[in-house]
């Protein structure tokens, strides 16, 4: 087929119905520049991710393509502009992604450490350093864009994991470039509910084989046989919990979701939540109920309420018929615990809903419950907040002498933190979280190697880890302006802290730990 250069092609492998009609939802949405076309290619059946991805890529003779998962919804309408600047802007440009990460561990294990781009997800949102077009070794696949076409290794990767990165490193073998551009705008949502690892390792170590001739990555076991273990356990109770709901066996589904362990889990959000609303439903008696006639479709109703509000959220389609399916489809208990769950926006979900409510002058007995969506709009934020470091499995495979910086400002303005960063890296591994940065810094930083997270508001990164995070590195520096709010969120964890205002150690903190100095410009 001839080339055509005014078109793009969406491919998606699909094995959900609903959410890749939900991710087509999007795409049907977004502005297209004249002149060009967009066709969709969903592939129904892939027997990997690798295989589907190239019956797509044959099926279609657009320049462009973008491939990308059934739960990945495109929020951002000028997406399609925005790409074709980025392509436009470097010929050698191959590939270009929402996240990524500049520079590949050695293990080849970046999951848990994508270091540019942003996306939000159903956890919160990734939001790194990101600064004009980065070049990145990888780029994760929930969308991966390009305008050159290069088999994908289905050779190599016959499952679900890896297919990714191992296409960037294709990329690279052609001497193209991988990117991830500036987001000035949020790009993509990623509605991923669960991440299995159990085969994860199989297929890293593959790629650890296969491209050592771009570099010499080094294999160690990630994945234990626990995990696996702990894995198949989970498969288990989830379908023991699909039976308690198709049976209306409550009491028994509500004791299993109640329990402190599973609700801290990501695979059981969907059931806690179900849990909790039928909870409020059965105590306001209401007439609406989240459980239908068994556990798939009680599940797709709990979705569908969650696509709903984030159309609602990302002003995406027409809102009047969004609302109305929500107001005449949930309880309020739904709306409200799904709201607070999943959306950021939640002061526009709380405004959209009770205008709605009254231009239609419908009367809600639980009013006061859509006015929890307002005042909960930061209140369950920080326990959805993923740690940036290393994961709890992790921690054995660093060194020992490992620190970690929070810095409110790192800059050539102000080289207290590149002083602490230099003075540092010669005797550790250096860990660097930052508020804000200056552009000209952040080269040295990469040549000292030195891993550097950006976050809006660094204290965040600590409200998961508690006092997880302090056992992991030998010293843990932070410097600012002003702390006092980073200080008082450790306490509110009853983590101890080492507290230095203007080198003068405050007084009373002597449950303090030793590792741990926070000090003032």
């Amino acid at each position: 087929m001839e080339e055509n250069k005014k078109k793009i092609a969406f491919i998606i492998c699909s094995n959900d119905k609903q959410e890749t009609e939900e991710c087509l939802f999007y795409l049907k949405n977004l502005k297209v520049p004249e002149k060009y076309s967009i066709e969709i290619i969903p592939v129904y059946g892939a027997v990997s991710m690798a295989a589907g991805y190239n019956t797509g890529m044959r099926e279609s003779n657009a320049k462009y393509k973008v491939y990308l998962h059934q739960d990945t919804f495109i929020i951002n309408t000028d997406f399609i502009y925005e790409l074709l600047k980025v392509f436009e802007a470097d010929s050698q440009i191959g590939m270009v992604g929402c996240v990524g990460h500049r520079r590949m561990p050695e293990d080849g294990f970046p999951i848990d450490s994508w270091n540019t781009g942003k996306v939000y997800h159903n956890l919160g949102r990734c939001h790194q350093y990101e600064q004009g077009i980065c070049e990145v070794d990888a780029v994760d696949g929930l969308l991966i864009a390009t305008q050159y076409d290069i088999p994908w290794r289905e050779d190599l990767f016959q499952g679900w994991d890896y297919y990714d990165i191992s296409q960037c490193y294709e990329f690279h073998r052609k001497g193209l470039k991988v990117v991830v551009p500036e987001q000035r705008e949020y790009w993509c949502y990623h509605d991923n509910k669960f991440s299995r690892l159990a085969d994860y390792d199989r297929w890293r170590k593959k790629f650890v084989e296969e491209y050592q001739d771009v570099y010499p990555f080094k294999y160690s076991a990630r994945v234990t046989e626990n995990q696996k273990e702990m894995e198949a356990l989970i498969n288990s109770l989830s379908d023991i919990l699909k039976q308690h709901l198709t049976r209306g066996e409550m009491q028994e589904f509500n004791t299993i979701c109640s329990n402190s362990e599973i609700k801290q889990k990501l695979w059981a959000r969907e059931f806690c939540e179900i849990s909790n609303i039928y909870i409020g439903e059965e105590n306001g008696n209401t007439e609406k109920n989240i459980c239908q006639e068994d556990a798939k479709s009680t599940l797709n109703h709990l979705r569908r309420l969650r696509h709903l509000l984030k159309r609602v959220e990302y002003n995406a389609g027409i809102q009047e018929d969004n609302l109305r399916e929500i107001i005449e489809g949930y309880s309020m208990y739904a709306i409200c615990i799904v709201s607070i769950s999943y959306c950021k926006n939640r002061k526009k979900i709380y405004e959209s809903l009770r205008k709605y409510l009254c231009a239609k002058n419908i009367k809600v007995k639980e009013m006061l419950l859509l006015e929890q969506i307002n005042k909960e709009e930061t209140g369950l934020e920080r326990q959805n907040m993923v740690p940036l470091v290393l994961r709890e499995e992790n921690w054995q495979k660093v060194s020992q002498k490992q620190v970690l910086i929070v810095a409110d400002v790192v800059g050539k303005q102000n080289e207290k933190v590149l002083e602490l960063c230099r003075n540092m890296k010669k005797q550790y591994e250096v860990c660097l979280v930052v508020r804000q940065y200056e552009e000209d810094v952040l080269q040295e930083l990469d040549q000292m190697h030195i891993e550097t997270f950006y976050m809006e508001q660094p204290m965040y990164l600590m409200w998961d880890m508690k006092e997880k995070l302090f056992r992991q590195f030998e010293e843990v520096l932070v410097v600012g302006a002003d702390m006092k709010c980073i200080v008082e969120q450790w306490h509110r964890t009853n983590i101890p802290v080492k507290w230095y205002v203007d080198k003068k150690q405050v007084q009373g903190a002597t449950t303090y730990s030793k590792n741990i100095t926070i000090m003032n410009y």
